[in-house]
């Protein structure tokens, strides 16, 4: 990635209902030229796929809904979303396995 280094960390779902997903996840954001990483937070909805047989969950789609970092630094925030939006898939799409929730 041209732009800089995107950790995002383990997502916290904060509700399901019907199919619908809504969570908000940590993330840091390294601009190429940034000494240091800037840390914030980004929230999400999605729509999902629910195999209670198989116990898997994948999702169809998956929208960031916000964005905001600890140092309220705008440019971070514009840069972020616009690298998450450049190499997010259109509609989202599930990994199976790894997504399995028991």
């Amino acid at each position: 990635m041209d732009s800089g280094i995107i950790t995002v960390y383990e997502p916290q779902i904060d509700s399901l209902k019907g199919d619908t997903l809504t969570g908000r996840s940590a993330v840091a954001y390294k601009a190429k030229a940034a000494g240091e990483p800037v840390y914030g937070a980004k929230w999400f909805t999605g729509k999902v796929n629910i195999d209670r047989d198989e116990g898997k969950v994948s999702y169809s789609t998956l929208e960031m809904t916000e964005v905001r970092f600890s140092t309220g630094n705008e440019k971070a925030e514009d840069e972020f979303t616009g690298v998450v939006k450049k190499v997010s898939p259109a509609g989202g799409g599930g990994r199976g396995e790894d997504n399995k929730r028991t």
